[in-house]
């Protein structure tokens, strides 16, 4: 699914940058919880047929995936921390608005040293950044509610130099619950979702069904990660089969979903913003066993997380830095985004994989 997951990276580029040779591909937020599909369905796929045995560990589980996100956060991070340090001294409060938004609250204590200690830690291992999303500051310091961090000026997800890191706070969440839900039958996970479905539709009765609420808060999103554990259930049940029709779609099903992606822009988009993940959640199982073992799907593939951490800071430092546009600010964007992220992957990622896996296959050897 390297593939489907490259392009999604690439949704997510175009939706904070502009359009690549003119596609749109889907939209950002469309593309967001599709990532969360196949986030439930690999971590079902997972925790079902690798971490067994000795290797059943919440331990091991919990610190190989932190361990496949924080290297390269950290990377980048220190990479658009740096920038904006280096653009504060050298232009001031115009050079860097994080810089100059954290010493002003810190300077009129809208932000206290606990809430700033706060901010450090989430800022650092990932943790509840997708709690400031909803979360403002107070000129006495105090902490409350913000309907709409957009139209706030003291939201605490103003000051998060990965701002985008908010997909990754959720998904440490869903980690944090994964091995327990794995394990429930069919009928208690779906009892779950439904909840998931009914806080979502509550949300929309009282008009919160627009930015944040549609595709940001864990409790309605959560619906999306139980869909991909019933896609990889779905998966196990049709992986041996060998019917004319399953070996048509898995023949079509990788195409279909790049076809939809690339004419998702040229589609009734009520219609599509809806149907675009369940159709590709449909179509994951053909996908993966087609796929499974294709070199260059999991290469391209590996692309996709360092593509969707650095692109809002790559494209900072190109309108910061006034580099050479070829055809459109998303173009060049992406361009850049899929070079560096493949230097970050081959330099970082691939040593870090290695240890990873070690890791699993040690315990494995001492069963």
């Amino acid at each position: 699914m390297g593939v489907i997951r490259f392009m999604l990276a690439l949704a997510v580029i175009i939706a904070h940058a502009s359009a690549i040779f003119g596609l749109q591909l889907v939209s950002g937020d469309v593309a967001v919880q599709t990532f969360f599909i196949i986030s439930g369905f690999y971590m079902a796929l997972i925790l079902t047929e690798k971490y067994v045995g000795k290797n059943a560990s919440f331990y091991l589980f919990i610190s190989n995936r932190l361990l496949k996100l924080y290297p390269i956060y950290w990377c980048i991070l220190a990479m658009a921390v740096s920038f904006s340090l280096f653009s504060f001294f050298k232009s001031g409060a115009v050079g860097s608005e994080k810089i100059n938004g954290l010493l002003t609250a810190l300077s009129n204590k809208s932000m206290t040293i606990p809430t700033f200690l706060w901010y450090c830690m989430s800022s650092i291992f990932l943790v509840f950044q997708d709690w400031f999303i909803f979360l403002g500051l107070n000129a006495d310091g105090s902490i409350s509610f913000v309907k709409n961090f957009h139209t706030s000026p003291n939201a605490m997800m103003r000051f998060l130099f990965l701002p985008q890191a908010w997909t990754i706070g959720l998904e440490i969440t869903f980690y944090l619950m994964a091995p327990f839900l794995v394990k429930r039958s069919n009928k208690v996970l779906l009892g779950i979702l439904m909840v998931s479905v009914l806080i979502r539709a509550t949300l929309y009765y009282f008009g919160m069904y627009k930015d944040p609420w549609s595709y940001r808060f864990f409790p309605s999103e959560l619906m999306y990660f139980l869909v991909g554990i019933f896609v990889y259930r779905f998966y196990v049940t049709i992986k041996n089969l060998e019917t004319n029709f399953i070996n048509r779609v898995k023949l079509i099903a990788l195409p279909f979903v790049v076809i939809l992606t690339i004419t998702y822009q040229w589609l009734n988009q009520s219609i599509a913003y809806v149907a675009y993940p369940f159709i590709v959640a449909f179509l994951i199982p053909f996908i993966f066993i087609k796929f499974k073992n294709n070199t260059f799907d999991l290469k391209i593939g590996e692309l996709s997380y360092p593509m969707y951490m650095s692109h809002i800071t790559l494209l900072i430092l190109i309108q910061k830095t006034h580099i050479p546009i070829l055809q459109s600010i998303g173009t060049t964007t992406a361009i850049i985004t899929i070079l560096f992220s493949y230097f970050l992957n081959e330099l970082v990622t691939k040593k870090i994989e290695k240890y990873r896996q070690r890791r699993v296959t040690t315990i494995t050897l001492a069963n």
